[in-house]
């Protein structure tokens, strides 16, 4: 399945958050780099930051969901 980032963000919480929401309004969402920022939680900078991607036809009704 192809997926695009729509953000990147942090922290795990603002990604689920996000994720959360989007969900909410029947988008579907991933979170790659759940597993890495929970194992390597003490030092995100090893990370940099957490993506929420989803499915590109769900691009722009995303963007406008977080945006407002």
């Amino acid at each position: 399945m192809d997926l695009v980032t729509l953000v990147r963000c942090g922290t795990l919480l603002s990604a689920d958050l996000i994720s959360t929401r989007l969900r909410a309004a029947g988008i579907e969402t991933f979170i790659p780099d759940q597993s890495v920022v929970q194992a390597m939680g003490f030092n995100l900078n090893s990370v940099g930051y957490v993506r929420v991607q989803i499915s590109p036809a769900d691009y722009d009704a995303a963007k406008e969901i977080i945006s407002g």
